[in-house]
C-alpha cells in the first residue's frame, strides 16, 4: 500500500510543488486491532491554498484536514 498509494500521492504533490515536506505514521486503532491505518502529514509550501491541495487527494484519503 505504501508503494502503490502513498508514493503516488506524494509524487503528485511534490511534482506540483505543493508541499515542502511530509511524514507518515502507521498504527492500529484501539477498536480495530486487525487493520493498520496510515496518517500522512504535509507541510504546504508558502502561497499554496489548502483547497487546491485537498482537491488533489484521492478518494482513499479519508477525512483530510
Amino acid at each position: 500500500m505504501i508503494k502503490s498509494q502513498i508514493t503516488a500521492v506524494v509524487s503528485v504533490l511534490e511534482t506540483r510543488r505543493l508541499i515542502d515536506w511530509y511524514y507518515f505514521l502507521i498504527h492500529n486503532k484501539e477498536d480495530d486491532k486487525v487493520n493498520l491505518y496510515i496518517h500522512l502529514v504535509f507541510s504546504l509550501r508558502e502561497g499554496v491554498e489548502p483547497r487546491d491541495f485537498l482537491d488533489l487527494l484521492p478518494s482513499y484519503c479519508l477525512d483530510p484536514k
